[in-house]
């Protein structure tokens, strides 16, 4: 909900335009340390929204994520092989799961490492 686009947002069910209107004006002003944001909760709080759409719709939004997406690069300061990959990470609470994994060596290094 902190930073997804509206054409996502406004897929949510229940979510009307008002809704979405109060929420993309007030998330840009959120405190992304606190409880409110954390937990999506601040859509009830401070942008209006009816709690009944609020708890219709909770089990679709969070205020943090736990889906990460990583490109992983290893090489040799001179010169020699390079290995590059990448891979989505689910760390839902519970032991973290790969989703997704592809091996980009043949793209190269992607750029430059500092020297």
């Amino acid at each position: 909900m902190n930073t997804a686009p509206q054409e996502v947002l406004k897929a949510l069910p229940g979510v009307t335009d008002t809704d979405l209107q109060n929420a993309m004006s007030i998330r840009s002003t959120l405190d992304m340390t606190s409880l409110e944001a954390r937990t999506g909760a601040w859509l009830v709080t401070q942008a209006g929204m009816n709690p009944i759409v609020f708890q219709a719709l909770e089990k679709y939004v969070t205020g943090t994520s736990h889906v990460y997406r990583v490109q992983s690069l290893g090489y040799f300061s001179q010169s020699g092989p390079v290995a590059r990959v990448e891979a989505v990470i689910d760390t839902t609470p519970g032991a973290p799961r790969i989703l997704y994994f592809r091996d980009l060596t043949d793209l190269g290094r992607g750029f430059d490492p500092p020297r």
